[in-house]
């Protein structure tokens, strides 16, 4: 039992149809009929009555919905914290000059929010004497200057 199998279960019974359930989900109606004979064949009953071109679902398949949605939003719980996780912080706070600040990052932000919508970044306008100052006490994650070469350096 796998849990796109399951997610196929649930779709369909919502949908009311195997077509409908395949569309939904941009899967081959094969794809569906497959994992309906899967967990058919686990359970060893039907989870669907298939009649005149209806489908309703079996006394089985009622009981097994409610645990079915319950272990669906269990996995999506179990993804959120995983997704989470791969996220440095919550909050980045970012210095940089006011002229990179108006007319260089707006564009490269929007794709960042688009990415990581849960990041919060706070911008704060650079000083350059305290630079150093800013990264290592933490009162800044990341700094940007303005400058003919590329420079990454990490302070110790």
């Amino acid at each position: 039992m796998e849990i796109r199998q399951l997610m196929t279960f649930k779709i369909i019974a919502e949908k009311g149809g195997f077509t409908k359930a395949a569309d939904h989900l941009g899967y081959a109606q094969s794809t569906v009929t497959s994992h309906i004979k899967a967990l058919e064949e686990e359970f060893n009953q039907p989870l669907f009555d298939r009649v005149r071109r209806q489908i309703i679902v079996t006394e089985i398949g009622r009981k097994l919905l409610p645990k079915v949605n319950n272990l669906i939003a269990a996995y999506e719980e179990v993804k959120e914290v995983a997704s989470f996780n791969n996220e440095a912080e919550e909050k980045i706070i970012i210095s940089a000059p006011e002229a990179l600040l108006i007319y260089r990052f707006p564009a490269v932000i929007e794709t960042f929010k688009e990415r990581y919508s849960s990041v919060t970044i706070e911008w704060r306008h650079l000083n350059p004497l305290n630079i150093k100052q800013e990264v290592t006490n933490g009162s800044a994650n990341l700094t940007f200057l303005l400058g003919e070469k590329l420079m990454i350096q990490p302070f110790k």
